[in-house]
C-alpha cells in the first residue's frame, strides 16, 4: 500500500467551520491509476471501505492521493474478532481521517482510537441509539466532527407519529445542538453510500444546512456544486442574522 496523506493541513479539526464538501468514492471503481471524476472540485475525499467482512474495512488499492485534498476512509466499527480489529489497524497513518459507522456509544470509539491512535474521527449517526447518545460522541477526545448519513436512509428514527420531513428535522437540529456544545465546527451530513437522486441532495442540503449542518458528502460529482452552493447560501445567512442580532 501507499497511499498518501495529502499535503496540507487537515481542515476538520475540533476548531475549524469552513464548509466542506467531501466526495465518496470506492475502491471497487477507483484504482488510484487516475484521478476521481470531479475529485477537485471536492474539498476532501472519502473511500468508502464498508464492504469488508465481520465489519473489517475493505481492501485498500494502491493509491496516491492528490496533494491538497485530505482523504478520509469511511470504516464500520469493527467486530471484536482479532481479524477485523488488525484490517483496522493497518489503516493508522493512512488516512486524514476516520467516519466510522455503527457507532452506538463512546465505548466503540473507544475502540477505534485505540486500533488507530491520533487519527481524527467523525462518528456518523445513522441509527437511533447512536442518535441518543450524540451529546457523548460529540465530546469524544478523538472527535472532531460528527456526520449524518441520509433521512433516507434511516426510516428508524421516527415512531410514525411525526412526518418523515418533520423527523428529519428533529434529528438534524439535534446533531447540530451536540456539535455546539461540544465546541465542534457544524455536522457533516450525507455520509451514505450508493447512487444519490440529485433533487434528494439538494433538498437535503439546504435543510442540513439551514439546521447548521456545515459540510456534505456526495457520491456522484455532478452533485457537489449543489452540496457546495447549499452551504455557501446557509453559511451566508447566518453571518447575516448573527450581524442583525448584533445590532
Amino acid at each position: 500500500m501507499r497511499l498518501l496523506p495529502s499535503h496540507r493541513p487537515i481542515p476538520l479539526t475540533r476548531t475549524s467551520a469552513d464548509p466542506v464538501t467531501f466526495l465518496m468514492v470506492s475502491p471497487t471503481h477507483w484504482n488510484g491509476v487516475r484521478t476521481p471524476d470531479g475529485a477537485l472540485r471536492a474539498d476532501a475525499l472519502v473511500l468508502d471501505l464498508t464492504g469488508g467482512g465481520d465489519g473489517a474495512p475493505a481492501g485498500v488499492p494502491d493509491v496516491v492521493v492528490l496533494p491538497g485534498r485530505p482523504c478520509w476512509a469511511l470504516v464500520r466499527r469493527p467486530s471484536d474478532s482479532a481479524g477485523a480489529e488488525a484490517a483496522l489497524r493497518s489503516l493508522a497513518g493512512v488516512f486524514d481521517g476516520l467516519m466510522v459507522t455503527c457507532v452506538a456509544g463512546t465505548e466503540h470509539l473507544d475502540q477505534v482510537a485505540e486500533l488507530c491512535p491520533g487519527t481524527p474521527l467523525m462518528p456518523v449517526i445513522d441509527s437511533t441509539e447512536a442518535l441518543r447518545r450524540a451529546p457523548s460522541l460529540a465530546r469524544h477526545p478523538a472527535v472532531v466532527r460528527l456526520g449524518f448519513t441520509s433521512r433516507h436512509a434511516c426510516q428508524d428514527f421516527t415512531d410514525g407519529m411525526l412526518g418523515e420531513q418533520s423527523t428529519a428535522a428533529w434529528v438534524y437540529r439535534i446533531i447540530a445542538a451536540a456539535s455546539t456544545a461540544a465546541d465542534l465546527p457544524g455536522p457533516v451530513g450525507g455520509i451514505c453510500p450508493g447512487p444519490q437522486d440529485r433533487v434528494a441532495v439538494v433538498g437535503e442540503a439546504i435543510r442540513t444546512a439551514g439546521a447548521g449542518f456545515t459540510g456534505y458528502c456526495v457520491t456522484q460529482p455532478e452533485h457537489l456544486a449543489d452540496a457546495a452552493a447549499a452551504l455557501a447560501s446557509a453559511g451566508r445567512a447566518r453571518i447575516g442574522s448573527q450581524g442583525a442580532r448584533r445590532t
